[in-house]
């Protein structure tokens, strides 16, 4: 269902709120949206009623073009989620009716070790015409194979054609096809030339080394300047197979500890060595719910 705003503090967005449980999650939210008049609309990830202030995605609704959808996206890695703390999509305009349309939040249930996060708040510039780093959006998570999110809002100086790009980039190489273009048309430019949209990439990158960075890259054609507001950059690491070894045969598994409702697969060898038969034994696997075994 459409659903409406006018307020000017961030509100719940209809139905998107998850209490998920105590634990630690990669979150997701997207949805549309437009306003009644010429204004600038927001979206955040909250917390337990706390903003993660680096998921707020900044949507500016055109005068010229009144009542015109727009796609936004934020998404975020929450850790310490307490047992009844909600994990909520908030908005807010700064003027006229805001309307967002379909939407829709996921929280994935994680092992923080697997999951890494690069953040910030501060608005940054550019007016390179070649790929320069964005500013904070380095992650070298270890060798593996990573699943890759990154989200922000941008907007440009001036009132012209310019295009601005982001990219996924992977030891120093441009991951080709999460290359990302939003195009600062000059007649969707408010008279301050302050028109700011929500871009974002993602990706999947295997067989990473031990040593090499993850990053987020932009640049800009024309004259202008381009601002990046607000960023988020995720690296989930995952096994291609499906499964993977927490530790090696016979070593001990006892850090991290294993939440409750953890999905893991036991593999048990009985190895019959030696020459002599077993005979008149009922061999048995014995389960203790008990932190001593021996007890």
């Amino acid at each position: 269902d459409n659903i409406t705003t006018t307020s000017t503090t961030d509100t719940l967005v209809t139905n998107m709120s998850i209490t998920p449980g105590a634990g630690d999650y990669n979150v997701w939210f997207s949805s549309s949206l437009e306003n009644s008049a010429a204004s600038e609309m927001f979206v955040s990830i909250y917390q337990a009623s706390t903003q993660a202030a680096h998921t707020e995605r900044e949507v500016t609704q055109e005068e010229s073009v009144p009542n015109t959808g727009i796609p936004v996206l934020t998404h975020a890695k929450l850790t310490s989620v307490g047992a009844s703390d909600a994990i909520e999509a908030r908005w807010r305009t700064v003027s006229g009716t805001a309307t967002m349309h379909e939407r829709t939040l996921v929280v994935y249930k994680i092992t923080a070790s697997d999951s890494t996060q690069a953040s910030a708040t501060d608005d940054i510039t550019t007016t390179s015409t070649t790929d320069t780093l964005v500013t904070n959006m380095t992650i070298t998570p270890g060798a593996g194979h990573y699943q890759v999110w990154f989200s922000s809002s941008v907007e440009n100086s001036v009132v012209e054609d310019d295009d601005i790009f982001v990219s996924i980039y992977v030891n120093g190489t441009q991951v080709a096809q999460s290359e990302r273009q939003w195009r600062s048309e000059a007649s969707l430019q408010s008279p301050t030339a302050s028109t700011a949209f929500p871009i974002f990439t993602n990706g999947a990158v295997g067989d990473l080394g031990d040593s090499q960075a993850i990053e987020i890259k932009w640049r800009k054609t024309g004259t202008g300047t381009a601002t990046m507001h607000e960023r988020t950059l995720v690296v989930y690491k995952y096994s291609p197979n499906g499964g993977t070894f927490a530790r090696a045969q016979d070593t001990k598994y006892d850090s991290p500890a294993l939440e409750k409702n953890t999905i893991v697969r036991l593999r048990f060898l009985l190895s019959n060595e030696g020459d002599s038969d077993a005979t008149g034994k009922t061999f048995q696997l014995q389960v203790a719910e008990t932190a001593t075994c021996s007890s």
